[in-house]
């Protein structure tokens, strides 16, 4: 995650999951930011400027969410401190340390410390999980063997994953492999976009529900399918 990326139009949909995952689970929600440094994109804000559907089907699927992106974009306060500082994902744990590659496994230790009790644990890298080429000094990813920790210690697991090279379903179907190799006694299923107009997001997410909450976590996703212009694999 990057301070520069906030409110565009990945945010609203990665905020609008995970407050109706939530809303359904009754434990704590801890949001590992995975922070890095700024670069010159995260200009994908054009669906808050009164594009027709945006206007008004595109607000309608979480109105109080788009109106407070609006304001922080607005405000040209774009950060991950003032998320929290709106409200967004109210009564959520943040994990703010910034990730940095040559202390990373001080990160990891940080983060396990302050999740001691089974959680749902969103990972907010850059990019996604990382392909089998990417090495550890980048900071772009969350390594597998990252992923499968959070597993063995009963946490239940977001994972943001940007688009790549390849199609949707290809996207999922990847996601679900590696969730099946590196955790396969949690319930996994992918969520990606099917918005119907541009700017569309470009951000898929891998839910890996655990324990007695699996299925309260699972059927939330479901219904959330069944309000929002995404599809579930």
């Amino acid at each position: 995650m990057k301070d520069n990326y906030v409110g565009d139009v990945n945010d609203y949909l990665k905020y609008g999951f995970l407050q109706w995952l939530k809303d359904s689970w009754t434990g704590p929600l801890i949001v590992c930011w995975m922070l890095t440094q700024n670069d010159e994109q995260g200009t994908r804000t054009g669906y808050l400027d009164g594009r027709e559907w945006w206007q008004r089907e595109g607000r309608d699927l979480d109105p109080v969410l788009f109106d407070r992106l609006a304001k922080i974009v607005g405000a040209d306060n774009r950060s991950v401190q003032a998320i929290e500082g709106a409200g967004i994902l109210d009564g959520a744990s943040f994990f703010k340390r910034r990730l940095d590659p040559n202390s990373r496994d001080a990160f990891f230790r940080e983060l396990w410390e302050s999740a001691r009790e089974p959680s749902l644990i969103f990972f907010d890298p850059d990019t996604g999980l990382a392909s089998p080429s990417a090495r550890k000094k980048q900071t772009k990813h969350l390594f597998p063997d990252e992923l499968a920790e959070a597993g063995r210690r009963g946490h239940s697991i977001v994972v943001y994953q940007h688009h790549q090279r390849r199609d949707w379903e290809s996207t999922a179907s990847w996601l679900r492999d590696e969730a099946d190799q590196h955790l396969p006694e949690h319930h996994a299923l992918t969520l990606y976009p099917a918005f119907p107009i541009t700017p569309k997001p470009t951000a898929a997410f891998l839910l890996l529900a655990a324990g007695s909450e699996a299925k309260r976590l699972v059927d939330a996703a479901l219904a959330f399918a069944e309000r929002w212009p995404v599809k579930i694999d």
